[in-house]
């Protein structure tokens, strides 16, 4: 039976791949969920963001 073989460009990319997954769901669940939970901001790019309805 064959066994796959990984080289470490492939787990790195792999890695990487993971890493930008979770920061992107992070980011989302924050502009989705969180900023509508948080209080009224006086930083403009934050008020956008929970006023986005």
């Amino acid at each position: 039976m064959l066994r796959p073989t990984f080289s470490r460009s492939n787990l790195c990319c792999g890695g990487i791949c993971i890493i930008f997954g979770v920061i992107s769901f992070v980011v989302f669940c924050y502009a989705a969920i969180i900023s509508k939970l948080l209080s009224e901001s006086r930083n403009q790019i934050l008020l956008s963001i929970q006023n986005d309805w």
